[in-house]
């Protein structure tokens, strides 16, 4: 025997009875007990079929995003859905390293694969959930997919056009599954994709949610200040106060 073959599931350095598989409800009460006030109401909105969250430097964005593709994956198990980032690096760099942790902290098993294209596998007691990584650019690739949810993280940092088409294409691969959301975290970068999505041409299915970089109350102390002091009016304006998108 292979001492692979008494290895459970989860990163590569899950111990063995370490924790049970959780249910999908225990993980997403997991999930939920440690959210920001705005990261809650991102996450606890179901009814938008498109969903999004634009706030400031440090407000929690990455940390919403992954709570809600994990809740969603709890209300899919069986099914699949998808995140995107704008490159390859942010998605090694950023998304995967804070989703092993996050998940780590929830105690949900996972499995990772890197190769071809990355995904993850999480395990809940009623059966798996898949969640595909792809990059922006690449949004080509979801054709003839079934997918119940897909996360777009900082989308207005490439171009409006590619944004715009790759949402539509998101979209039309949602219909599988129990709940079906497009949800997006961004900064407000200009009268972008984000603004003319989720303000500007709001539509009825469209949900927005905005918070400011202070309403993380778990910030340095001095973090804001180092903005005040380094960053432009204009851009503190943008990316703290976020009353609304500047230009």
């Amino acid at each position: 025997m292979s001492i692979l073959d008494t290895a459970r599931p989860g990163n590569v350095l899950f111990q063995i009875g370490a924790y049970d598989i959780p249910t999908a409800s225990e993980a997403i009460e997991r999930i939920n007990q440690d959210l920001l006030p705005h990261q809650s109401k991102f996450c606890d909105d179901l009814d938008h079929r498109k969903l999004a969250l634009v706030c400031g430097f440090g407000a929690g964005k990455t940390h919403a995003l992954i709570s809600k593709s994990c809740i969603l994956a709890a209300l899919n198990v069986g099914h699949v859905s998808a995140i995107f980032e704008p490159t390859a690096p942010m998605l090694r760099d950023i998304l995967q390293r804070t989703m092993n942790e996050l998940l780590d902290q929830w105690q949900i098993p996972y499995t990772f694969r890197a190769s071809p294209l990355p995904e993850y596998n999480l395990e809940f007691a009623e059966g798996t959930h898949t969640i595909l990584l792809r990059t922006m650019l690449t949004y080509q690739r979801l054709r003839g997919q079934n997918l119940c949810a897909v996360g777009f993280d900082e989308a207005d940092t490439v171009p409006k056009r590619d944004a715009e088409q790759a949402m539509n294409m998101a979209l039309a691969r949602l219909r599988s599954g129990n709940v079906q959301q497009f949800y997006a975290t961004t900064t407000p970068e200009g009268h972008g994709w984000a603004f003319e999505t989720f303000e500007k041409n709001k539509k009825s299915d469209t949900g927005l949610i905005q918070a400011k970089t202070k309403d993380n109350p778990f910030l340095p102390d001095n973090f804001i200040q180092s903005l005040e002091e380094n960053y432009p009016p204009q851009l503190i304006t943008k990316y703290r106060l976020i009353s609304r998108w500047k230009c």
